[in-house]
């Protein structure tokens, strides 16, 4: 008998099995909804919806970039236990979505989602009729864990190189301007770059990017460690902008010791780097890491 989109989507509703598998439950009970989940039950197709409810804090973090470096991709989704995150499906599935983000372009996971334009869950996956959601929904229920995607970012511009770390635990997407092509000395400094990021987690590319509230609370935090140090008022601003300058090298990527030779700012390192083929500039970088809040 003909299956319609509505018991069809009735089903999915009750269940949180994928399109397919609903339809092919209607089929082989004549379009009966309670017989079709029954089946569904027998399958363990129809526990999706409850496993969508339990908590995912495990997961990995993947990169896409393509074969140009004109565009790169870095997200993160989890799933409940690192078990599963190992797993060659999950891993797969991981890629999949980074690739698919890649080249459709989304701006955020869910309609729901703060913010404009497509979102991922509503978009079809490339190989199949489902969205992203149903399919999702499709691998809850194969796996056996509540799987979600939790975040991503997507550049687009002149290079992107990337770095994974720790299986997925921790991952970089840098951009670069003033750079293009597949030169290998340029693909080897981007991915040192996001190796760098990696490990010291700066906040910012240069003190430029600082804003002024940050700043105005570490002087003020600088300023009230002094007094209670005691120290005079006639070297208080010079004690504030010394330990400014620690800040910096802290938190700004530029100013921090390169990890690959800590004697070198990361700035002065790009600058050597290349040899006089002219230095490119850091544009942006994007640093998960995987279940930070």
């Amino acid at each position: 008998m003909a299956i319609s989109a509505e018991q069809v989507k009735q089903l999915r509703d009750k269940t949180g099995a994928g399109f397919m598998e609903c339809k092919a439950a209607l089929e082989e009970s004549s379009g009966s909804v309670d017989e079709a989940i029954t089946i569904l039950r027998k399958k363990g197709l129809a526990t999706a919806a409850k496993k969508a409810g339990r908590a995912a804090r495990d997961g990995a973090v993947a990169a896409y970039v393509s074969e140009d470096h004109r565009t790169g991709v870095l997200v993160e989704v989890n799933c409940e236990t690192d078990f599963v995150a190992k797993t060659d499906q999950f891993r797969d599935l991981v890629q999949k979505v980074a690739a698919h983000i890649s080249a459709q372009k989304p701006a955020r996971v869910r309609a729901e989602d703060p913010g404009d334009g497509p979102a991922l869950y509503d978009q079809k996956v490339k190989d199949g009729g489902d969205t992203w959601g149903q399919f999702i929904s499709e691998k809850i229920a194969t796996i056996g864990e509540n799987i979600l995607v939790r975040r991503f970012v997507r550049y687009e511009g002149e290079y992107c190189e990337a770095y994974i770390h720790m299986q997925g635990k921790v991952g970089v997407l840098v951009e670069l301007s003033g750079a293009q092509g597949n030169d290998p000395s340029l693909k080897e400094l981007g991915r040192e770059l996001a190796m760098h990021i990696a490990a010291s987690d700066p906040r910012f590319v240069d003190r430029d990017q600082v804003n002024q509230e940050d700043l105005a609370r570490e002087r003020e935090i600088y300023r009230d460690q002094a007094l209670k140090e005691g120290k005079p008022a006639n070297v208080m601003d010079k004690i504030v902008e010394g330990k400014l300058s620690k800040f910096y090298s802290d938190v700004c990527l530029y100013e921090q010791p390169f990890i690959r030779d800590t004697n070198t700012s990361v700035r002065k390192w790009i600058a050597s780097k290349m040899g006089g083929k002219g230095a490119p500039a850091v544009k942006r970088f994007t640093r998960y890491r995987l279940g930070e809040q």
